[in-house]
């Protein structure tokens, strides 16, 4: 049987959340200044001074290779509806983003907090410079920061590069299994590009988010399409909901299990709390027949009868008839589970 402790990431590879603004003490991260003073390449145009009394507006953007959540304020809110392409100034510079949320109007007396500022619209010169980015210089910055790597002897795998839409800054994500020293790396990085270069150590599950695309489900990565934490999930939440145990079926591109287990949690607890306990005895048709499984979500409990048959009933279809009875027996137990998939269980999570 599987242990019930929440599965963790191995020493020296911590994981990073979307919304995190400083890395954990076992993830080291470094920004290297440029060695001198460069205006970059890309200057996006200047944006317009928003007068002392003009409204103001919330939204929320993903932006960033990590799909970063966050809150902006904007003075306009016309075009930016769900979906569509904004600049946005962040504490990394200047970058494209997505509307998730539409403005909604801030109260003059409210100060919200925010990870910055709507600057505009989107326009053609910003999508073409960000697929330039996109194809030709982070793939050039990556061949640059692997042959620097090699010539530094650094033991890291290099993941993924993120180019900052304004130039501000460029952004290396590795993986390594313990820490590693690269100041020489930056102070080389640093002097190649001319610009602030931050490298950042990420875990299995931060590499399935920088890389794939779909889950085997056929949806979009939850990490790449709302999930703003990646939270640890255990092996209770599978047992709770009924699904196989088998570590890989419940496992995501990452290797560990899947983050649906985790937000589907509270749905499966409210639903169970709702249902009756395995073991009472209820009516149905006129009978008192005892419960031997429930199903929260199709709204059904399987039943046995007095004369050993056992039923799958819809829970509205039934009526309390007693307070909770004895626990199940064995042979009960092993009707209610006769849907569960048949599979044997490793002792230990398949390491990645």
């Amino acid at each position: 049987m599987l242990p019930d402790e929440e599965t963790k990431q191995p020493a020296g590879t911590p994981e990073t959340s979307p919304d995190a603004q400083a890395e954990p003490a076992d993830a080291p991260r470094e920004e290297g200044e440029p060695p001198d003073t460069e205006t970059p390449a890309h200057q996006p145009p200047d944006e317009q001074a928003a007068p002392k009394s003009a409204p103001r507006f919330k939204c929320l953007v993903n932006y960033g290779k990590m799909f970063n959540h966050g809150y902006f304020v904007s003075f306009f809110d016309r075009g930016l509806k769900r979906g569509a392409r904004v600049v946005v100034k962040t504490s990394r510079g200047t970058e494209l983003g997505r509307i998730v949320v539409p403005p909604q109007p801030i109260p003059e007396n409210e100060n919200p907090v925010t990870d910055g500022r709507v600057l505009r619209a989107a326009v053609a010169e910003d999508i073409v410079r960000a697929t330039h980015i996109e194809e030709h210089d982070e793939e050039r910055d990556f061949e640059m920061c692997q042959r620097k790597i090699e010539e530094h002897n650094l033991d890291m795998e290099l993941v993924e590069v993120e180019h900052v839409l304004g130039g501000e800054k460029i952004i290396f994500y590795f993986m390594a299994e313990h820490r590693v020293d690269f100041r020489g790396l930056v102070k080389d990085l640093a002097r190649e590009f001319h610009t602030r270069i931050e490298l950042r150590q990420v875990g299995v599950r931060d590499e399935a988010k920088l890389l794939s695309d779909y889950e085997h489900c056929g949806q979009q990565l939850c990490c790449r399409s709302f999930l703003r934490e990646l939270a640890p999930v255990g092996m209770k939440m599978a047992k709770t909901q009924r699904t196989t145990l088998d570590p890989g079926k419940i496992s995501g591109c990452c290797g560990r299990l899947m983050c649906c287990l985790r937000f589907e949690e509270d749905t499966y607890r409210k639903l169970l709390s709702a249902m009756p306990k395995r073991g009472a005895v209820i009516t149905f048709q006129g009978n008192n027949v005892k419960i031997v499984d429930v199903d929260p979500i199709g709204d059904r409990l399987i039943v046995a009868t007095e004369d050993g048959a056992y039923l799958t009933v819809k829970r509205s279809d039934t009526s309390a008839a007693a307070p909770a009875g004895e626990e199940v027996s064995g042979a009960e137990q092993a009707a209610g589970d006769e849907a569960d998939e048949a599979v044997t269980v490793d002792e230990e999570l398949p390491k990645t």
